[in-house]
């Protein structure tokens, strides 16, 4: 008798069907060899391996361990390929998806003479070009929106299935890629059949020359794409809310989860009622933390260095074009993916300016961009992108600062003009000089124009180079001599008092250290910020200070070894 194939079955038939393809389709010989390579050999036949690819049949128990090889093997194979940005399951996840399908299959009722399949809307814009890197991000948000990775057992199992995550936000400063990650995400969990009930995407526009977009808005956009008649929607948007939920609850009823994407979020107070409960999903990008949803975080770094190279390499060869000069000047790429951050954006500007310049090599290129102060005028290009924002990395930096409060703006323009490459908690209230200054470090760090680890705090150096031009256009309404001088008294005062437990013989050593550890402790952490600001405290008109903090620093510094210094 033949069963109705259930919905993990096919879950794990699409992710068999997506492995293979990302693999470069291995033939039935090649996996039929994988699995004679193992030790001891396993054995089965090239009709039973396409039997699971096709869909035909599941693993039986006994072919569980050749089952994870065979996946093992096309995983692999997948990550070699170049540009493919595929997040293959992990092992226990094939393992868990193997296990629900059997357990599916066993209770399934017989099959229909007469089968129907719904499949729902999708809305998804298209994939961009020019993806690269993300492998664990993109690993970590599939696993969250993985149906099965959060499915109760069956009645009389035990439920060791991970809470339910419905929203995965995707964080990150303007320009890191949150969009594009967020859509290579929604297509994959889409091509591998998760969301039956369809896939709705919505723009709210939170940072963006457009009027941000109402929830009401958005109800009206997702029920129509669901089939609901404009005339059932009722005016109010509590109306419109109730029928969103209604609509929802019969989508769960008629088990088919939904996924719900939405990009370019302000506020969790904007999107908090739009968000769907289990078992759909919700996906949604901001620049800030959102700390008020309930829901599992991804923060978006910059790239690596060696996919920012990668990344300018498929910018260039975009549209079949052979470009040849990342490989021809590895150097000079690797020194363009530095002066611009490794952030997505400002590489496919510089990347875009090259294309319209053949020509040009990229040590040229490189060379006119180590202008530090010109630099940010330098990357943009008299374009728009899909949501009509200019193409220049300034422009998006100020989308994010033209919703700062005015003191987490004046914090912000005095953080950039601090030496050295970071500051703590206790050097920012100095430099601050206002009461709350670790909160205002916090909120910057939401909005990611500050990273903070370990009571420190850091800007990326594009952020800063913008931040800079913003503190040069305040510098007397915030007071910035009066706090750059507030901050160079807290490092000479410290200093100096660090170093009363760096002498041999007894002293009066100061007692805003412990002893002796714990001066070096602060001395070896703030070691490059004392060593700019002594080198800034001329130019500040501050030369005594560069005076007393190479007196204190010398029998530091010689204890390290730090000659150069």
């Amino acid at each position: 008798m033949t069963t109705v194939p259930g919905r993990h079955a096919n879950r794990l038939w699409s992710e068999l069907k997506a492995v293979h393809v990302a693999a470069g389709k291995p033939t039935l010989s090649r996996l039929v060899a994988v699995a004679g390579e193992q030790r001891p050999p396993l054995t089965v036949s090239d009709g039973t391996v396409s039997d699971w690819l096709g869909g035909k049949s599941l693993p039986g128990k006994g072919n569980t361990r050749l089952f994870l090889v065979l996946v093992r093997f096309l995983g692999s194979e997948a990550a070699k390929k170049k540009g493919t940005a595929y997040a293959a399951p992990t092992e226990a996840q094939w393992s868990q998806l193997l296990r629900l399908a059997r357990e599916e299959r066993a209770f399934a009722p017989p099959a229909p003479s007469k089968p129907s399949a719904r499949t729902g809307p999708v809305t998804l814009p298209p994939l961009t070009s020019g993806f690269t890197g993300r492998a664990g991000e993109l690993r970590d948000i599939l696993g969250r929106l993985d149906p099965a990775a959060h499915n109760p057992r069956p009645a009389g199992a035990s439920d060791d299935a991970p809470a339910t995550v419905v929203v995965s936000p995707v964080m990150g400063m303007g320009g890191v890629g949150k969009t594009a990650l967020a859509l290579r995400a929604a297509h994959q969990a889409r091509q591998r059949g998760w969301f039956p009930g369809g896939v709705l995407f919505a723009n709210l526009y939170g940072y963006s020359p457009h009027q941000e977009r109402t929830p009401g808005e958005v109800v009206d956009q997702f029920l129509g794409a669901l089939g609901v008649r404009s005339a059932d929607i009722p005016v109010t948007l509590q109306g419109k809310l109730d029928t969103w939920r209604i609509t929802l609850d019969h989508l769960a009823a008629e088990d088919l989860p939904l996924l719900v994407v939405l990009d370019n979020v302000r506020s969790a107070g904007e999107v908090a009622a739009l968000l769907p409960q289990p078992p759909h999903r919700g996906l949604v990008t901001s620049r800030q933390s959102l700390a008020l949803l309930q829901a599992h975080r991804v923060d978006v770094p910059p790239l690596t260095p060696p996919e920012a190279v990668d990344l300018i390499g498929q910018v260039l060869d975009a549209g079949g074009v052979r470009d040849g000069r990342v490989a021809a000047e590895p150097g000079a790429a690797a020194r363009l993916a530095q002066l611009c951050g490794c952030l997505p954006l400002a590489l496919e500007i510089i990347a875009a300016l090259l294309r319209e310049e053949p020509g040009r090599s990229l040590e040229s290129q490189a060379e006119e961009l180590t202008a530090a102060r010109t630099r940010l005028g330098l990357i943009e290009i008299e374009e728009t992108d899909a949501e009509s924002r200019p193409m220049a990395v300034r422009a998006s930096f100020e989308l994010s600062y033209r919703h700062l409060t005015e003191p987490q703006a004046t914090a912000f323009r005095l953080l950039a003009a601090a030496p050295g490459p970071d500051i703590s908690t206790t050097a920012a209230a100095a430099l601050l000089g206002t009461p709350g200054s670790r909160r205002l470090l916090a909120e910057l760090s939401r909005a990611h124009l500050l990273t903070g680890a370990d009571e420190r705090w850091s800007m990326h150096d594009l952020i800063r180079l913008y931040a800079a031009e913003q503190s040069d256009a305040h510098a007397d309404a915030d007071g910035r001599d009066a706090a750059l001088t507030r901050l160079l008294e807290h490092y000479v005062t410290t200093a100096a008092q660090a170093d009363t437990h760096l002498i041999s013989r007894p002293g009066n050593r100061s007692p805003r250290f412990d002893g002796r550890r714990q001066a070096l402790r602060w001395l070896d952490g703030e070691r490059a910020n004392l060593v700019a600001a002594a080198t800034a405290a001329p130019r500040l008109g501050h030369p005594a200070v560069a005076f007393s903090l190479a007196f204190s620093l010398a029998r530091y510094l010689e204890h390290r070894r730090r000659f150069d210094e």
